[in-house]
């Protein structure tokens, strides 16, 4: 029996970011189940997120394909790889064969996490279907976040126009 559900949107409460990049998790490992990212879509103040529209027809994509074996795009870009090289951090993305901004301004969102696990934003280009980290040399990183703020103005989406989701990804270290 096929189990679709909604992310939580983007709110100022602190937990917040985990619980996404939890439920983001779950959806990987319950078969059959599929998640429809909302974090764009929240307000600061408002735990229901006023679009309800958008939010349905993530919903419905996602039956669609995984229901109804329909062929379509429905769901963000979600990071597989990041790896430093030469002084950048590139992270590679699945579903998205071109990753653009949803606003068309810059890119936001993009933090890392040092070896004190202190959180750092940082800024980033994207090149096709990556994005690569402009990375402060004095530092050594281990992890890289993504909206990982509880109300997040994070803007990655793919040429479907989906929204990446909020996660937390290990870096492999290639200099």
């Amino acid at each position: 029996f096929p189990f679709y559900y909604v992310q939580l949107s983007s709110i100022d409460r602190p937990s917040w970011p985990s619980f996404r990049f939890a439920q983001y998790k779950l959806s990987k490992e319950i078969p059959k189940s599929g998640m429809a990212v909302s974090l764009d879509l929240g307000d600061s103040l408002d735990v229901h997120p006023k679009k309800k529209e958008e939010i349905g027809n993530r919903l419905a994509k996602l039956a669609l394909r995984d229901t109804y074996n329909r062929s379509v795009m429905a769901t963000g870009p979600e990071a597989v790889k990041a790896e430093q090289k030469s002084g950048q951090i590139v992270i590679t993305f699945k579903a998205a064969k071109r990753l653009e901004t949803a606003d068309k301004k810059v890119l936001q969102g993009f933090s890392l996490v040092n070896e004190k696990g202190q959180i750092i934003a940082v800024s980033g280009v994207i090149k096709g279907n990556k994005v690569h980290l402009v990375v402060p040399t004095v530092e050594k990183f281990k992890t890289v976040l993504y909206a990982w703020e509880p109300f997040s103005r994070a803007n990655l989406v793919n040429e479907a126009g989906l929204p990446g989701s909020t996660f937390k990804l290990a870096l492999t270290n290639n200099q």
